[in-house]
């Protein structure tokens, strides 16, 4: 999903908040670990990369501690993966843990149904499998060996504390760190003690504590039966709300990140891992001394916090420029807002009332936006003055819909098909279809009935048109009844196949039945 997030550093280097917003536009090419293949009987070997099917899935993955990479042997991005995967398994075996844990991986391509099952739509896709809970993580952190090292290590030892002295507490405690501390009267099999047991795998980085000391309950002013609380920066935020565990987990979130964080590769898996679904991002520069902007704003994120995620972006910084690009703001002009709405596989985004950096202009924009009044931005260039005048047609935002009102039935005698490839300008993909792309328009050229069309889809956007990989291509059409049809092409990118799919009105067609080989991004 997008909050896999979501929530594009989530393999964060030169990509960094794009792929994460781009949520989840993931690609690439065939992992082809060394690792032989694992037999249904099931045969661990603690170092190397175990290949599952359906055969051994369940099996493998019961009481014990698995990553698991769900790969496609067309995929790119899987081919840099297999390095740093297969030895960080065996990086792992060296270390000394209390339990093992296993690197191991999944070819959706052949296990369909394991595919189906656990929702993959991107590869690779990297799941955490921790036997304890029984709960399935995504992986979104670097793809090197060190990082998919101390991701696991932590998993295994994010276990809250349990105090059960005084002394102990005195040794464990550090009151210039972030403390998560909850107190259970009667813990055994409590739900409270289960969702807080649970939630604590979550928040690896930071120190969660169970008291079990009277002494200690007593020296913390704890006088309930429940108890939970955040401390950071020498304050104190207790838990008042009914227990469940979204309102825990938020609850958590929330305060154990300051009231704005900015946006790095360090923060970059809280913020997007976060379980606010609203985030405000402020646009600023660090060299033009801009961060000290924030100040006027401090009434309004307390006012908010809770209900939306502050996080800075210094548009200085080279890895910020996609996000930058992609959310419509002006590097020269900053300080400027946005606000990002995460839902379950997709997002929105929003620009304030008006550009003013003001509390008073915030404040009026996120109350009109929890209104549901504030209309999504959606992206748009401006339209080239030559945009139908070759045989590849420009789209952008602003016209796609007008485009497509064009559209007549099959029995009309204007504008039947309209071909579209959404593209990225960055997509070594989108490059390599180019060459055929326009020699595909070529052949259509003189026709007034069909035309092959093209749109970055990183710089302009239509509600109707969502795109999560590159390139997209789509054939746009119309039944007799005048209802649009839209049909998305996945076969091979060769010349006689799209211009046979172009031809046919979108049908699947001999001799192009292979799935596209060259890759999405």
């Amino acid at each position: 999903t997008l909050k896999c997030v979501g929530l594009l550093y989530l393999q964060f280097s030169g990509n960094m908040f794009a792929n994460y917003l781009w949520f989840m536009a993931v690609c690439g090419l065939v992992l082809l670990f060394t690792a032989p293949h694992i037999r249904a009987e099931l045969e661990l070997r603690p170092g190397t990369v175990h290949v599952l099917t359906k055969e051994n899935f369940t099996e493998f993955i019961n009481s014990r501690y698995v990553m698991v990479d769900f790969y496609a042997p067309w995929c790119g991005h899987c081919k840099s993966l297999e390095k740093p995967y297969a030895s960080a398994a065996a990086t792992l075996h060296l270390k000394n843990i209390s339990e093992p844990a296993y690197f191991t991986k999944v070819d959706v391509t052949a296990e369909t149904e394991i595919g189906t099952e656990y929702e993959i739509k991107g590869f690779p896709t990297l799941k955490w499998y921790d036997y304890g809970t029984n709960e399935w993580s995504d992986y979104t952190g670097d793809r090197t060996e060190e990082a998919l090292v101390e991701f696991v290590l932590q998993m295994i030892n994010s276990k809250a504390v349990l105090i059960s002295s005084s002394t102990e507490w005195a040794q464990a405690y550090d009151k210039d760190k972030t403390n998560v501390i909850a107190y259970f009267k009667d813990p055994n099999d409590t739900e409270e003690f289960k969702i807080y047991s649970k939630m604590a795998k979550n928040f690896h980085k930071f120190k969660f504590f169970v008291i079990n000391s009277e002494d200690v309950r007593k020296e913390l002013g704890i006088t309930t039966d429940v108890y939970l609380a955040v401390q950071k920066n020498g304050e104190t935020v207790v838990f008042d709300e009914p227990w469940s565990q979204k309102a825990v987990k938020q609850f958590v979130a929330i305060h154990i990140m300051d009231k704005v964080t900015d946006f790095d590769h360090d923060t970059a898996p809280m913020i997007f891992g976060n379980a606010i679904e609203n985030h405000v991002l402020i646009f600023l520069s660090k060299s033009a001394d801009q961060y000290k902007e924030i100040e006027k704003l401090t009434a309004t994120v307390d006012k908010y916090r809770g209900k939306f995620m502050f996080v800075t972006v210094d548009v200085d910084v080279e890895n910020h420029q996609r996000i930058v690009e992609f959310l419509g703001v002006d590097a020269k002009t900053t300080p400027h807002v946005r606000i990002i709405k995460f839902l379950d596989d997709d997002f929105l985004k929003y620009r304030l009332i008006n550009d003013d950096f003001s509390a008073e202009n915030l404040d009026e924009s996120l109350k009109t936006f929890l209104e549901g009044k504030l209309k999504p931005l959606l992206n748009s260039q401006e339209l080239p003055s030559d945009w139908d005048q070759k045989p590849v047609k420009v789209l952008v935002g602003n016209n796609f819909e007008s485009v497509l009102e064009k559209l007549e039935k099959p029995s009309g005698t204007g504008l039947k098909s309209l071909l579209v490839e959404f593209y990225a300008p960055w997509c070594k993909h989108c490059k390599e279809l180019e060459p055929i792309y326009e020699k595909l328009a070529s052949e259509f050229e003189d026709r007034s009935d069909i035309w092959i069309a093209k749109m970055d889809a990183t710089l302009n956007e239509v509600k109707s048109a969502k795109v999560v990989s590159f390139p997209t291509i789509r054939l746009y059409s119309r039944d007799e009844e005048g209802v649009l049809v839209v049909t998305e092409y996945t076969k091979s990118r060769t010349l006689e196949a799209l211009k046979a799919f172009v031809l046919s009105g979108g049908k699947t067609i001999d001799g192009a039945d292979e799935d596209v080989e060259k890759g999405s991004e």
